[in-house]
């Protein structure tokens, strides 16, 4: 009998520890079932530490809660105040809520803490453009190509700012390198046929309109486009 009852104790303490070990573990899968999940428990852990700070702000930046993602930010620069990245949060939400000059003075700040940091040049000139600033965005665009010439957006944002000046070469020549990069970019190749259009090459327009067609057959612009430039090219442009 007590060889009975000490065997159901061991069960019985084993069963309670596997059960506090699988609270455990479903606790952990909850804190990482998403960014905000584990760097809000991070910053609840370490509230002194800028990194989790910083973290949750960028969190919050993916997830469009921008308030929360300046709340944070600020809060990152009060405890490491040359904090690049929480500056260039500051300057992508002030962005997404409206106020490019503040997007513009915190993308600034991020540079003076990180010289030739390419997210902050990227921020700088979509606030410029916002702002109408197409010669300060293509120059802000262009650093950013500089420091880091394998960066896809950074290739795609010169060649639309370049569009919107009417410097068509400008724009495919930054169109053709961005596909260098990407070539499976269904976006892109719909751009460089919009470039091409523009210069009146339209073979080569329908060339990269049914590209971008065939990478995403749902594109009802790439669609539209291409029937719309097929039209001219049979009849005579």
């Amino acid at each position: 009998m007590r060889e009975v009852q000490l065997i159901y104790m061991e069960f019985a303490v084993i069963a309670v520890l596997v059960l506090i070990s699988g609270l455990g573990v479903y606790q952990r899968n909850f804190v990482w079932k998403s960014e905000l999940t584990l760097w809000k428990d991070t910053v609840q852990k370490s509230p002194s530490k800028a990194r989790p700070h910083n973290n949750l702000s960028m969190a919050y930046r993916m997830s469009g809660q921008w308030d929360r993602s300046i709340a944070e930010a600020r809060i990152t620069l009060r405890l490491k105040p040359d904090h690049a990245n929480a500056f260039v949060s500051l300057a992508d939400a002030y962005l997404h809520k409206g106020s490019s000059d503040l997007a513009i003075k915190y993308s600034q700040e991020a540079l003076k803490a990180r010289p030739g940091y390419v997210d902050a040049y990227l921020c700088l000139g979509d606030a410029h453009v916002k702002k109408g600033q197409m010669d300060e965005a293509i120059t802000a665009y262009r650093n950013a190509v500089r420091f880091k010439p394998g960066n896809l957006t950074a290739h795609h944002n010169l060649a639309s700012a370049y569009g919107i000046k009417g410097l068509t070469d400008l724009a495919i020549a930054e169109f053709t390198k961005a596909l260098v990069l990407k070539p499976d970019s269904a976006d892109t190749h719909f751009n460089l046929g919009y470039a091409y259009e523009q210069k009146g090459l339209f073979i080569q327009a329908a060339e990269e309109y049914n590209m971008a067609l065939r990478l995403n057959p749902g594109d009802e612009s790439a669609r539209r486009a291409l029937e719309t430039i097929m039209l001219r090219i049979r009849r005579g442009y």
